[in-house]
């Protein structure tokens, strides 16, 4: 009988330092994805933003609040139990194609009925047409999760990198090429949410010449399926509390602040996630399928997980300080000039985005460990923290006193889901993951600050560059004289780390 391709390609065992290395080349390999990543999204911000007004992406802003609620039930997060698994256990990928299959058929007849409904609502009118095309990549979207939770599993970073750049690459050239054809939001809709996974799809059944069953349009066995629809409820539900604001979002701003403020704080928001966040996203989906292998040994799990808590706050702190700080200079560089009324929202939209990224971070620890009512309870205190700012705006407060309530709700909840977090994480991690990171970031921020006095007569780029030096260089400094445990624990979980130890004079026992 022949074997199920995506069983031949699952990892093999790999304790101690062979893991260490696998995880050192799944950072490799994302940090040239990374870069590929930065490089595609400047060139298609730069050019999307100069072809397409505010309203425009408030409209698809709108349109993706609705689609978040209803990826809530993606099967992505049914056969992402196979991430679950421990060593020697193998995921039925056929249980999850007949599962996955009916599942995204249904959302795509549920986003057509609730299209149908836009269209009797005059103020959701404009978002209508979009949820029509929207359902489309929600029909095809089986084969792309499959592929991509089979890489994640068999730890085939490099695959999985090259496969995921072939999609951001289709996503650009496809939006661009329509935007330039006047499609307005709909570019924006088929670019992220119709062809973006198509690659993948390519990869599973060309590459690597996996197959579904015969009977592939066969009902499921949902009785076999338990422990698999036991975790993707769980995490639905969380997901559905986090899409929770999103979706309040489409329902209240476009009548309370019109498109276009909802376009400004859309691209205030996703200023931080196009760039630091990208990072953390990144580093997410290279550690994340490590730390439940490790779940069964607590001590061996409060290292990893507390080294992955250490290292996202370490990078995700001092970047939104960056960003709020240069956010304006960002803002003109990515957007244009058309964009200034964004400003005042880009230290609250940065704060924001900060606080989602952050609870995010504690909530991959609580899954990990398979804690889902407590990654849950992460997830409701995050959707109760947005209902104060809704409440506000709706009472026809401002965009900017909506932003900063969103923002310190935001925070708030992050503050529990590190609370709730850290009975798994190893003892001191506080200090070295908020401390730290605080410090650091603080005094090169005071560094850039001062240095405006002498940069002034710069372009704008080169004022960047200046700042981005100042704030990396300083910051780097004050780890390596301040903290060189840290910094030397860090950098031995690097690529190449020989080198940078020996750059930055740190002893490598």
């Amino acid at each position: 009988m022949k074997q199920d391709p995506l069983l031949i390609r699952s990892s093999p065992q790999k304790p101690g330092r062979e893991r260490r290395s696998v995880i050192a080349q799944g950072i490799l390999w994302s940090g040239f994805f990374q870069v590929f990543l930065v490089g595609t999204n400047f060139v298609s911000m730069l050019v999307l933003v100069r072809l397409l007004p505010p309203g425009e992406f408030g409209r698809a802003a709108a349109a993706t609040g609705i689609l978040a609620v209803l990826n809530c039930f993606n099967c992505s997060l049914f056969i992402a139990q196979a991430l679950q698994l421990r060593e020697g256990e193998e995921p039925d990928w056929t249980a999850h194609w007949r599962a996955g299959l009916y599942i995204q058929l249904a959302l795509f007849l549920v986003c057509n009925a609730m299209a149908g409904l836009a269209w009797l609502v005059p103020p959701y009118q404009p978002m209508a047409a979009l949820l029509h095309l929207a359902s489309i990549g929600l029909l095809i979207d089986c084969p792309n999760q499959i592929g991509l939770t089979s890489l994640r599993r068999a730890l085939d970073y490099r695959s999985l990198r090259v496969v995921q750049a072939a999609c951001t690459f289709l996503t650009m050239i496809s939006s661009i090429a329509l935007a330039f054809l006047g499609f307005g939001a709909f570019a924006l809709i088929i670019g992220s949410n119709v062809l973006h996974g198509i690659p993948v799809a390519v990869h599973l059944f060309a590459v690597r010449k996996w197959r579904p069953p015969r009977t592939w349009w066969q009902w499921p066995d949902w009785h076999g399926y338990r422990a698999p629809l036991r975790f993707g409820a769980q995490m639905s539900g969380s997901a559905l509390l986090t899409a929770g604001r999103a979706f309040l979002e489409s329902l209240v701003l476009p009548g309370a602040i019109g498109y276009e403020a909802f376009g400004l704080l859309n691209r205030a928001q996703v200023l931080f996630a196009t760039t630091v966040g990208r990072v953390n996203s990144l580093v997410l989906e290279t550690v994340y399928p490590v730390l439940p292998r490790s779940a069964d040994n607590p001590t061996q799990f409060a290292r990893h997980a507390g080294l992955y808590v250490e290292t996202m706050l370490l990078l995700s702190i001092p970047g939104a300080i960056f960003v709020g700080l240069e956010g304006p200079l960002l803002s003109r560089l990515l957007y244009g000039p058309k964009w200034i009324a964004a400003d005042p929202l880009i230290w609250p939209g940065t704060i924001l985005a900060w606080g989602v990224a952050a609870t995010l971070i504690f909530t991959a620890v609580l899954q990990a460990q398979n804690r889902l009512r407590l990654a849950f309870a992460c997830s409701l205190v995050a959707a109760c923290a947005c209902l104060p700012a809704i409440v506000l705006v709706s009472l026809g407060q401002s965009t900017r006193i909506y932003a900063w309530a969103l923002a310190l709700g935001q925070v708030a909840a992050a503050g529990v889901s590190a609370f709730l977090a850290s009975h798994f994480l190893r003892e001191g991690w506080w200090q070295r993951g908020f401390a730290v990171p605080v410090l650091v970031a603080s005094c090169a921020a005071v560094v850039v600050i001062i240095s405006n006095a002498w940069v002034t007569p710069f372009s704008a780029p080169v004022k960047l560059l200046i700042h981005s030096a100042l704030f990396a260089g300083v910051a780097l400094l004050i780890l390596r004289g301040c903290f060189p445990e840290l910094l030397r624990e860090l950098v031995l979980r690097l690529p190449g780390h020989a080198y940078f130890a020996k750059a930055l004079r740190l002893q490598v026992r």
